[in-house]
């Protein structure tokens, strides 16, 4: 039994060294990188909370979700028009945008959370498509079409702007926000009967879960955070236009998830990170990125099911097995 306590401290102990460094390489990194890679940076940071957001739904509750484009969309486009209407301040344009994503998500998810797999991701999926043309074509007057909406830099004091420097730590206080969100979440009661939906749905009703009630609160908590991903990175880029949330914004994030490690935090960040600066790095090879994305999932889900992160865990598990074997044996 003290064994057993020890290891569980030491693995403890491991984990927020771990979580230390990690922060610590966070904060300095701002200052050993150039323009172009903390552009990058940035770029995937956003995508990692946007992979976060989806890993609640589909890697939690098991259930494939298409619609994350659109609540980038929503949050992006929130941001753009109080700006651009009322002038508010972009700390409230951001709550705005987190609350209004959480709304209309809501509102989607009375009509959806009754479907279940192909049949919820296709409904996402016309969602998103949805949004996607309401903004291009339905309301053009108000959100520029395919022109888009240009937004003024944000002015931190006086006549300071901020800097990419000042995004790039927003970003990542958010990132970690979502990360704690994600890990509190999974060690709830909450997370627990939503992983016992993913693993067996008719057991987890039979044990009295309200398999439609935790479904909707994970497609708000995707909205809302995905929202939220939008908002920071259309104030930062500084322009909103309809090709930021094309089709292929919707399938990325799956596609995170399943080279990072679906239903895991670490793979939720590394895969979001990898493939949403993927296509910066290979922008010479644009018109072959689909076919790209194609290979990278078919390789992953034929060799690595469980992802980087996930294949990392279970081998590091198995070790950590035959070390203890090796051990008891030797005694």
């Amino acid at each position: 039994m003290n064994k057993r306590v020890s290891n569980d401290a030491d693995s403890r102990m491991r984990t927020l060294v771990l979580i230390g460094v990690l922060l610590l390489l966070a904060l300095i990194f701002p200052m050993v990188s150039n323009p172009r890679v903390m552009n990058f940076a940035i770029l995937g940071l956003v995508g990692a909370i946007l992979t976060l957001g989806l890993n609640i739904c589909f890697g939690y509750c098991g259930q494939i979700n298409f619609g994350s484009g659109g609540f980038f969309a929503i949050g992006g486009y929130c941001i753009a028009l109080l700006e651009e209407s009322l002038h508010t301040p972009f700390v409230f344009n951001l709550l705005a945008a987190a609350i209004f994503g959480g709304v209309i998500t809501l509102l989607m998810s009375m009509f959806l959370v009754r479907l279940r797999g192909h049949s919820l991701a296709l409904g996402t999926f016309a969602f998103s498509l949805a949004i996607y043309t309401s903004v291009a074509k339905g309301f053009k007057s108000f959100t520029g079409g395919e022109d888009g909406i240009r937004l003024a830099p944000l002015v931190l004091w006086h006549e300071t702007t901020a800097s990419d420097t000042f995004y790039y730590y927003l970003i990542v206080a958010v990132l970690a926000a979502c990360c704690w969100l994600s890990w509190t979440l999974r060690r709830s009661r909450v997370g627990r009967a939503m992983l016992e939906i993913a693993q067996n749905e008719v057991a987890a009703a039979s044990f009295g879960v309200d398999i439609n009630k935790y479904l909707r609160l994970a497609l708000v908590l995707n909205g809302v955070i995905g929202a939220v991903a939008g908002g920071i990175f259309v104030k930062w880029a500084g322009w909103i236009s309809p090709e930021y949330f094309n089709i292929m914004s919707n399938f990325t994030p799956v596609l995170s998830l399943v080279v990072g490690g679906v239903g895991n935090i670490a793979g939720a960040v590394v895969g979001g990170i990898f493939i949403h600066i993927l296509p910066t790095l290979m922008i010479g090879l644009a018109e072959f990125s689909t076919l790209i994305y194609g290979v990278i999932l078919c390789v992953f889900l034929l060799f690595l099911p469980r992802g980087i992160i996930g294949e990392l865990q279970q081998r590091y598990y198995n070790r950590g097995i035959i070390r203890n074997v090796n051990k008891v044996a030797g005694e």
